[in-house]
């Protein structure tokens, strides 16, 4: 079973940060073009700026891609004014893969503000 990005926080950057221990990926640079929120989540339309570093996979430079999120312990009203200024000031978000022992994390970063999201399984859904 796959893994979903569940958002969990958003926080300004600062030079001193605290880093993830663990591995951690090359940074990734992207441009978010656009982006929606409603009670399922966020859905982040980027396009790659560079191929994906790291990646098995062909992922060149230019390709469009979709993340989809839910929202966990961020309110949209939080969210939806970072992700208006980077969708109209960021020329480049950079997206970054993290491990802790708390778990895996997609971390979106840009215009000093950082988006976290832990990558979690997404529930069984029993039918009735």
């Amino acid at each position: 079973m796959g893994t979903q990005p569940t958002m969990t926080r958003f926080r300004q950057e600062s030079p001193t940060r605290p880093s993830f221990s663990g591995a951690s990926s090359p940074p990734w640079a992207c441009q978010l073009i656009s982006f929606h929120i409603d009670r399922a989540g966020v859905v982040l339309d980027l396009v790659a700026l560079e191929p994906r570093p790291g990646s098995a996979l062909d992922w060149p430079r230019f390709t469009p891609f979709t993340v989809h999120m839910a929202l966990a312990a961020v309110s949209a009203e939080a969210v939806e004014p970072v992700l208006t200024a980077w969708t109209e000031s960021a020329d480049e978000v950079e997206i970054t893969a993290r491990e802790s022992p708390h778990g895996r994390w997609l971390c979106f970063s840009a215009l000093g503000t950082e988006l976290v999201a832990k990558l979690v399984a997404p529930r069984r859904r029993t039918l009735r």
